[in-house]
Parts: C-alpha cells; structure tokens; sequence
C-alpha cells in the first residue's frame, strides 16, 4: 500500500491582512470545491523577501 504524502507548498504575494493564524479559514474560504477541513491545512512559516513581498509555506493534505 502506498503512503500518502503532504506536500509542502509556497504561496507568494499573500495580503498583509492573512496571518498564520487564519490562513486555513482563508485557503477553505476560496476553495469550497475541494471539502478542505482545517486539519488538512498546516501552516508553518511566513516570511518577507529582499523586495518586502510576503511569502508562506506549509502543508496541504489529508491526514488521515
């Protein structure tokens, strides 16, 4: 049987206004189509590049 993997993804140019704290109600928010709960949603990190353009990362995936 095959193990399911959580990919980890980037997401640039995030508004000022998404935090760590409610990146997950955003991601689900603007995807109702892929029946995201929020344990599917990991978010780890947030940084800003040289240009002061937001970044994040974290992972996506079932976690079952």
């Amino acid at each position: 049987m095959r193990k399911l993997r959580n990919p980890r993804l980037v997401i640039y140019d995030i508004p000022e206004d998404i935090t760590i704290q409610n990146i997950e109600d955003t991601i689900i928010a603007q995807n109702p189509e892929l029946n995201l709960n929020k344990e599917d949603i990991i978010a780890k990190f947030a940084y800003f590049t040289k240009t002061h353009t937001k970044l994040g990362g974290g992972s996506y995936g079932r976690h079952t």
